[in-house]
């Protein structure tokens, strides 16, 4: 019984930790009502993060895990597609990319992202991924037309690299949208709700407590 109780309590202390250090995030390009224009991530905040320059391209999100950097030709469309707010390629720009980089060596995992069509301009959207370990073949090579006013659909990648994940958008992606990146294996910055990680000195008391029901046990077991 003492087994059986002190191995149910460590799956519990397995399971609690699990949680916590494994969550999605998604970037969903919110920007509030006062900044809504053409994206320009040099002066807008977006997704939960604080915009910061870089010397190639421009970095707005980081929650000390993942780097997200976006190349240039990027607008960003207010409630423009399926009433949410999105990023397309700007008009006579053929191509751009969206990096995911892992800080630190730590790994992340593109999990999916939506692509949505504006009202009648169905242009055939080109994408690649990469491992930016290997930027030379793609571990996804596809192409997505949409077919119905403001549709979007989700194309799930689950691609995970210690270094970095590339997005690629190439040919007509004009009127057509990128939305809803999701990653794992980062805390979740963009819900408030998300129970916080405990001190170090409460995760030692409740593992003292597992310790003091096994003794408990033992003591019982030896009367």
């Amino acid at each position: 019984m003492k087994n059986k109780c002190l191995a149910g309590l460590l799956t519990v202390f397995l399971l609690f930790n699990i949680t916590i250090l494994v969550q999605a995030s998604t970037i969903d390009f919110f920007i509030d009502d006062d900044t809504k224009s053409q994206f320009n991530p040099t002066t807008n905040s977006s997704a939960g993060g604080l915009p910061l320059a870089n010397t190639n391209f421009e970095k707005v999100y980081d929650n000390n895990f993942v780097d997200v950097q976006f190349g240039a030709n990027w607008q960003y469309w207010g409630t423009g597609f399926h009433q949410d707010d999105v990023l397309f390629v700007e008009k006579n720009v053929s191509s751009s990319f969206i990096n995911l980089i892992a800080l630190s060596g730590s790994e992340v995992t593109l999990e999916s992202f939506d692509l949505s069509a504006w009202e009648g301009w169905y242009f055939e959207t080109e994408f690649q991924v990469y491992d930016l370990s290997d930027t030379v073949t793609p571990f996804l090579s596809s192409s997505w037309k949409g077919s119905s006013d403001n549709g979007l659909e989700t194309f799930d990648i689950n691609l995970s690299s210690n270094i970095g994940i590339k997005l690629v958008f190439e040919n007509d992606f004009y009127n057509n949208a990128v939305d809803n990146i999701i990653f794992s294996g980062a805390p979740d910055n963009s819900n408030p709700t998300v129970a916080p990680v405990p001190e170090p000195a409460t995760l030692l008391l409740f593992g003292l407590g597992i310790l003091g029901i096994a003794g408990v046990g033992r003591k019982k077991l030896q009367s």
